[in-house]
């Protein structure tokens, strides 16, 4: 890609052809305001450039860390601690409960999702876009291994150990950890580590020293930022606290021993390997802990900017990886297939235009014709359509050897543009100047492959622990008779370490979608189904708000609710926990009393749905007599769904808009299809209105199945 320096050698080269031409002072001029302009560009790139170079000097960045941990760095990379910052629910989710509590929230949310930022006093609503890259990273390698005390729940506000690459870091074990580093350093069987520790000498820089962080193996490590509590006692996230109950803190099972071992979710061992691998030599073996953190969150992001991935920084910046369709198949074999043709058509007019001479009123028609074509051509992108390519490039001959532009000129490029309109939602071919060069775009494809890779692996992990935290028995009949059918089917917590969901449960979506079909596949029953804009249709649907589809009362749903309380009594559900009835402008500030008497806050709650440890519920349904035939056989089909977050929480939480120019609509879409699905159980069975009140299974014998692998 050309740099600066390239763009002003050109910009010279061009003044000395226009200065032997005899161009008059004013183009000079203009030419001067575009420099201005590139300096001014150039200033922004420098500012960001010291910006980087600051960061890197005090924590340094995990791709810096990635050059001997590939390993660690690769799992961490496209974890959700990796996304805790870049995510733009979490941005304008944080800026617009500032903008309702008068910015009294603060830093509330940010400085469990971003320390390193924080700890740099970079403004809450700063775009990630301006962000050095160790801010952007979140729960980056610094925001471990740079703690050195014990600071208990404090929701996460840690002060960092400061220091360039080749400070103290903190491990599990500082003997291990300092042998190997002075392994590493001596380098005493001449492996060839060639590595440094002095900002004098020239090598591979590493860290001089490793020190122990005795907590860092414990659970209340991870309760620094996993017990979430307001200044006003609201406990927002319980996932330590609910931990501290179970079993398997009776039985010294750690957060770690579940979250950081071979298994995701479950006790299991420890990976044994070389924790480094210093200019391609591994260190010696020893006991390793997984950085991928499994959970149920996913990126909704530009796979160019999530996960991580070293290479891509170098290739292009954050806001040109936006400007990169990859949907569209750029930079795929495909699409710059079907791409060069068309490109060197529109090429060939273009020049057919600037060759024609005569007939100057026609010529301006035409090229004004030929610009809204460019227009219309730059809307949308796609990969596969051959016909409406090889359709331009027949339209392109009917140019060759303009002299003279006559109304058969014109009428063509009418033609085609009209063709083109119905065609605007499938081709497109106006590239940005980033990406104009097909191999530009193919090298980026390839890194960005690298990273849909990566992403798939995410998903698989995500998957197994989902299915194996949220688990789904079997269907059973519990009546077939006169009334009508009812079924059951039980849902169980899986893990004995805490309630399913954990954490931020209040914007977990886990449910079951349940429908009944006759034999000719017509449904007659339908619960956790989804509205238009791919919500479930409980009372924060905007569908079921504004009475445009009925309430789901059936809806199995474990998403906990935030509750407030009304100014005059009484208490409603919010998508918030913002409380507005008692007050137009509530503030966030210390309670004045002690909230361990009545154990909350007064103006609101949360209404917990969670199962806990082992736990199981047992939703039923109840399909009315008068939707079933006598004698009709019906297919019941469940599934156990799983969503990161509700769609209603995005019109929430959208008046500040959403960071990289994502829209609602947009963000919606990614989250309905990051949804997940971890068991399904069919069963069919025949009406019988004479059958017993109360029977084990009527009809036909249930026939259940499980799926056995992922779909949506």
């Amino acid at each position: 890609m050309g740099n600066f320096r390239e763009r002003i050698s050109e910009m010279g080269n061009l003044i000395g052809c226009i200065r032997a031409s005899g161009v008059p002072i004013i183009g000079l001029f203009v030419l001067s305001l575009i420099f201005s302009a590139q300096e001014v560009l150039a200033g922004k790139d420098a500012d960001k450039a010291h910006s980087e170079i600051y960061a890197e000097s005090i924590y340094p960045s995990a791709k810096t860390c990635a050059a001997c941990h590939p390993k660690q760095y690769s799992e961490w990379a496209v974890s959700q601690h990796a996304y805790a910052q870049l995510s733009p629910i979490y941005m304008a989710m944080q800026m617009r409960i500032n903008t309702i509590t008068s910015g009294t929230n603060g830093d509330f949310c940010i400085r469990c999702h971003n320390q390193i930022g924080m700890n740099f006093n970079e403004p809450i609503e700063l775009s990630n876009l301006k962000r050095p890259a160790s801010s952007r990273e979140g729960i980056t390698c610094s925001v471990c291994h740079r703690v050195n005390k014990s600071y208990g729940k404090i929701s996460g506000r840690l002060p960092l150990v400061r220091g360039p690459m080749h400070s103290i870091v903190f491990g599990p074990s500082a003997k291990d950890g300092q042998e190997e580093v002075d392994y590493v350093l001596n380098d005493p069987d001449k492996k060839g580590f060639r590595v440094v520790a002095d900002p004098k000498d020239r090598g591979l820089m590493i860290h001089k020293k490793s020190d122990t962080f005795f907590e860092l193996t414990q659970p209340g490590f991870c309760g620094t930022c996993h017990d979430v509590t307001l200044l006003n006692g609201f406990r927002l996230e319980e996932a330590f606290s609910e931990y501290k109950q179970t079993s398997s803190a009776k039985n010294e099972e750690s957060c770690q021993d579940c979250h950081m071992a071979t298994v995701p979710g479950q006790v299991s061992k420890y990976e044994v390997g070389p924790a480094a691998v210093v200019n391609g030599i591994p260190t010696r073996k020893r006991r390793l802990s997984n950085h991928f953190f499994a959970g149920p969150d996913y990126s909704l992001i530009h796979p160019g900017l999530f996960p991580h991935n070293p290479k891509a920084a170098e290739f292009a910046e954050l806001e040109d990886w936006l400007a990169f369709d990859w949907k569209a198949g750029w930079g795929t074999e495909e699409f710059e297939e079907y791409a060069e043709e068309p490109g060197d058509a529109i090429a060939f007019i273009k020049i057919a235009l600037d060759d024609a001479k005569e007939d100057p009123e026609l010529l301006q028609e035409l090229t004004a014709s030929f610009e809204e074509l460019m227009e219309l051509l730059g809307e949308e992108i796609v990969t596969k359509n051959k016909s409406a390519f090889e359709s331009l490039v027949a339209y392109s001959e009917s140019f060759e050897d303009v002299e003279t532009l006559g109304d058969k000129e014109v009428e063509t490029l009418k033609n085609l543009k009209g063709e083109l309109k119905a065609l605007a939602t499938k081709l497109g071919l106006n590239f940005p100047d980033t990406w104009a060069d097909a191999g530009d775009r193919m090298e980026a494809r390839e890194i960005l492959d690298e990273n849909l890779e990566r992403l798939k692996w995410a998903e698989t992990e995500r998957y197994k622990i989902m299915r194996h935290g949220y688990q789904l028995g079997d269907l059973q009949t519990v009546a077939n008779n006169s009334n009508g059918l009812k079924f059951s089917i039980p849902v169980r917590n899986g893990t004995n370490g805490h309630g399913v969901p954990t954490g931020f449960d209040a914007e977990r979506l886990v449910f079951l979608q349940v429908t009944v079909k006759d034999s000719k596949g017509n449904a007659v029953y339908k619960s956790g189904d989804r509205d238009p804009n791919g919500d479930v249709r409980d009372r924060h649907s905007l569908y079921v708000h504004n009475g445009e589809l009925p309430p789901d009362d059936d809806l199995f749903n474990l998403q906990t609710k935030f509750i407030v309380r009304m100014a005059r009594g009484g208490e409603r559900e919010q998508v918030l926990a913002v409380n507005t009835s008692t007050s137009a402008l509530p503030f966030v500030r210390p309670e004045t009393r002690a909230t361990i008497l009545y154990g909350r806050p007064l103006g609101a709650r949360k209404h917990k749905k969670t199962i806990e440890p082992l736990g199981v519920r047992n939703p039923s349904y109840a399909v009315p007599a008068g939707k079933l035939r006598e004698g009709e056989t019906y297919s019941v089909n469940v599934k156990l769904i799983a969503q990161m977050i509700p769609v209603h929480l995005i019109p929430a939480i959208q008046e500040s808009g959403f960071d990289y120019g994502m829209t609602p609509r947009e963000l919606a879409e990614n989250v309905v299809e990051g949804a997940m699905m971890l068991h399904e159980r069919n069963m069919t069975v025949t009406y019988n209105p004479n059958g017993k009140r109360r029977e084990a299974n009527a009809g036909t014998q249930p026939k259940t199945q499980q799926t056995a692998d992922k779909t949506r």
